[in-house]
């Protein structure tokens, strides 16, 4: 599927979500959906709005939330915008 966004709407949630998270220059943000994913309007647009990093994640950790958190670690990942269902995947996998 194909949605057309606005400058104006781009700009408008790029600083609706830096000023509600507080991005800010330092921080670091983890970009794992396809630039085609409206997901990714938060990761490259709020990063370039707040002059903040955008680390390009693989594919591959996806199935393995140990290695993520190892990459996270190892990137100093800061923010991680992504859908409740990888959240969800992670709380099965934590332990209780």
């Amino acid at each position: 599927k194909l949605v057309a966004m606005s400058h104006l709407a781009m700009v408008t949630f790029a600083d609706w979500a830096g000023n509600t998270f507080k991005v800010g220059n330092t921080d670091k943000i983890a970009n794992l959906a396809p630039f085609s994913f409206d997901l990714s309007v938060f990761d490259l647009f709020t990063s370039l709005r707040f002059k903040s990093q955008v680390i390009f994640m693989s594919q591959e950790f996806t199935i393995s939330p140990a290695k993520l958190l190892e990459w996270f670690n190892a990137n100093m990942v800061t923010i991680w915008y992504t859908v409740p269902t990888m959240l969800h995947f992670w709380l099965k996998w934590l332990p209780n």
